[in-house]
């Protein structure tokens, strides 16, 4: 629930910013509340799209390098090719990102929901085989302690610092800091794809649809996986020799040796490789995209050789810090997330003081303020002047009761419940709109 609440926020207000006030799609729009005089072509505006390109553009880099890691690392398991592992790492990236830029090009809507799709079927099919061919039973049983024991530790855990212990210091530095730095890197681009496809919701299902459906999924799969690799710890210790962390395998060869204790995993092994290939392009596909945007002022139809260019300089990134990593690559690709989303999450903070500055005066907000404000007004002066025997009566006001009316201090017509809504262009001049959306774009 952590990352896709960030997610949440970002994709919040970047929906609430361009679908409700009509602003361009950009990370800087946001703020548009906190600025004086908001241009999207601004040095500030650029500044702050340019940071959220950059955390997404090295976040997702470091992605594709670990993805990279771990598909070849597979590859040499289910084959027994021992090719060394950073030269396929690099022919892994070149087919992902020619993958990439395919899908990329040919828009949300055909390439991403059609990997989109498939990859959904795979993902299901192995969580399913794993489950009816694993420790069924044992599964079914550590579910709903999973459940209670993740929402139990999220206090205690929210509450550990690095001046508990040295161990303690090394668990927040290569878990906590580094999800949270990899969470927030990629903030900006799952915001805006979240918040592209999700046109037409209102705020309740967006965040209950974005929050509690990946969770759900996540808590499923972790459960599955993870509960497997215990059960097996648990009847051969075949996952830690001594169940200590230090005699556990490369991370890139858990999961691999989970599987090869099931039946069948001769067969279904191939096959996650190609999902796993899959979940990295369309990971990669949907930043390229949603950079390009950035890079073009929030155009929502970007240029394909600039959604080319930055799938090219994703894969550029990663291979550069897989030559340069050698053994220690992953360390190195974890501390790059680190460092580059560093900057941003000081704006995901400021953006949440911008979403709620904007929402507090949104008209729909205001209005049902007024409504409230109407009605206990009415009800004070019944009781007021009539005890408990009196009725609410829905008249218009005359100037002797004017005073008394539920509007007396409100006028609807005013600026601020009328004009609120500027839609701008790209160099923020004002443009019509079509307030309604069509009912064909709401799903």
């Amino acid at each position: 629930m952590n990352a896709w609440a960030m997610y949440a926020v970002v994709g919040l207000a970047v929906a609430y910013a361009s679908y409700r006030r009509g602003r361009v799609p950009l990370m800087s729009a946001i703020l548009a509340p906190l600025m004086k005089d908001y241009r999207s072509g601004s040095l500030t505006s650029r500044i702050i799209d340019s940071l959220a390109i950059i955390a997404t553009l090295f976040g997702t880099a470091a992605s594709l390098g670990l993805g990279a890691l771990q598909i070849s690392r597979g590859f040499q398991i289910v084959t027994g090719w021992q090719i060394a592992l950073t030269t396929l790492a690099l022919i892994v990236i070149g087919i992902l990102t020619l993958g990439t830029i395919a899908s990329a090009v040919s828009g949300v809507a055909r390439g991403i929901k059609w990997l989109s799709n498939v990859n959904l079927v795979l993902a299901i099919g192995l969580a399913l085989f794993i489950f009816i061919v694993g420790p069924t039973v044992f599964l079914i049983n550590i579910i709903p302690g999973v459940l209670i024991d993740y929402f139990a530790s999220i206090p205690a855990m929210s509450a550990r610092t690095m001046s508990d212990s040295e161990a303690m210091q090394g668990y927040l530095t290569g878990w906590t800091t580094f999800y949270w730095a990899w969470w927030v890197s990629w903030a900006p681009f799952v915001g805006i794809f979240t918040a592209k496809i999700s046109q037409g919701r209102t705020i309740r299902q967006y965040v209950l649809g974005v929050l509690f459906l990946p969770m759900t999924i996540i808590v499923v799969a972790f459960t599955i996986m993870g509960g497997t690799s215990i059960w097996l710890q648990r009847q051969s210790g075949i996952m830690a020799a001594d169940n200590t962390a230090a005699t556990m395998p490369p991370a890139e060869d858990t999961f691999f040796l989970m599987l090869s204790q099931l039946p069948g995993s001769q067969v279904v092994a191939p096959i996650i490789m190609v999902m796993l290939a899959i979940f990295f392009v369309t990971t990669s596909d949907s930043a390229s995209l949603v950079n390009s945007q950035l890079a073009q002022s929030g155009n929502p139809q970007p240029r394909r050789s600039v959604t080319a260019f930055f799938a090219l300089l994703m894969a550029g990134i990663a291979v550069v810090m897989l030559l340069m990593g050698g053994q220690t690559a992953l360390t190195g690709l974890q501390n790059l997330i680190t460092v580059t989303a560093l900057p941003f999450s000081i704006i995901l903070i400021v953006m949440v003081v911008a979403l709620w500055k904007d929402l507090r005066s949104d008209p729909l907000i205001l209005r049902g303020q007024y409504e409230t404000w109407a009605v206990e007004k009415a009800v004070r002066r019944g009781i007021d002047e009539h005890g408990d025997n009196f009725t609410l009566a829905i008249e218009p006001t005359t100037e002797d009761t004017y005073d008394y009316g539920a509007g007396s201090h409100f006028e609807s017509d005013a600026e601020e419940y009328t004009a609120w809504y500027q839609h701008t262009d790209e160099d923020g001049e004002p443009i019509e709109h079509e307030f309604e959306t069509p009912p064909a774009e709401r799903h």
